[in-house]
Order: C-alpha cells, then structure tokens, then sequence
C-alpha cells in the first residue's frame, strides 16, 4: 500500500511540474476581435465564390447538355438519308417518328435557350425542367432509333 500511495505521490509531483500558474500566459492574446465588417466581408467573399460555383456547374451542364443533343442531331442526318432510301408506308412511319423527335427536341432547345439566359442562382431551378425535356427527349429518341435500324 505504501508503495502505491509514494508512486501516486511521484506521479502528482511530476505531473504538476508541467503545469502553470497561469495557463493563459502560453497562448498569445487575442488582439483581433472578429467586428460586423469582418462578418460582412467573409459573407461577400462566401457569396461571391457560390455564384462563380453555380456558373461554372451551369456552363459544365450545358456543355454536356449540347454535347448529347448534338449527338442526337447527327444521328438524324443518318435517319434523313434512311427516310430517303425508304417507300411507301414505312416511309411515312419514318417521316412521322422523326417528326415526333423533332418536336420534343426543338422544346428541349427552348428550355436549353432559357437556361443561357438564367442568372446563376436561378439555374438549378431550370436544371430540373431541363432534365424532364432532356429525358422526353431521350424517350423520343430510342422510340424513333427504334424504327431506323
């Protein structure tokens, strides 16, 4: 007993040597006081690096949005020299599915156009109209592909 009551002694003894007085003599005072311009400032900065996020997130959207709608205008160059080879009835079947596509994507470019025309902070809103017409798109699409091969 006596020796674990003088090593727990010891140990108290060496564990108080490190320790202060003074605990705050260590750290270096607080000089600066954050002040409502700070705040004001960090909130401008915040503010501003959103809107450049939000623009650039817009402009990588609709790169790849005229990316796949380019894609799909140079598969209907091929769908028009297809229409051309084809008679009769399934000609007209073509004619009508290209039709069909072509509706869907000229409104898809309507909303592409309200999108280039969109504030950065607006667009994540029209980004979900575009994503609804981008997909009747796609669903037109694999309908018409359906009948061209």
């Amino acid at each position: 007993m006596f020796r674990y009551s003088a090593f727990l002694l010891a140990g108290t003894l060496l564990a108080g040597v490190g320790c202060e007085s003074n605990p705050g003599s260590r750290t270096q005072p607080d000089d600066k006081r954050v002040t409502g311009e700070d705040v004001k400032r960090a909130n401008r900065e915040a503010a501003e690096t959103n809107r450049k996020y939000a623009e650039q997130k817009m402009e990588e959207y609709r790169k790849d949005m005229q990316r796949k709608l380019d894609e799909m205008n140079q598969q209907l160059e091929r769908w028009n020299a297809k229409i051309e080879q084809a008679t009769g009835e399934m000609k007209q079947m073509l004619i009508e599915q290209k039709a069909a596509f072509e509706k869907k994507r000229d409104a898809f470019v309507e909303q592409m156009k309200k999108l280039s025309d969109s504030s950065s902070d607006a667009w994540k809103d029209i980004k979900v109209g575009l994503d609804r017409a981008f997909d009747d798109l796609k669903d037109s699409f694999n309908k018409a592909r359906q009948h061209f091969q």
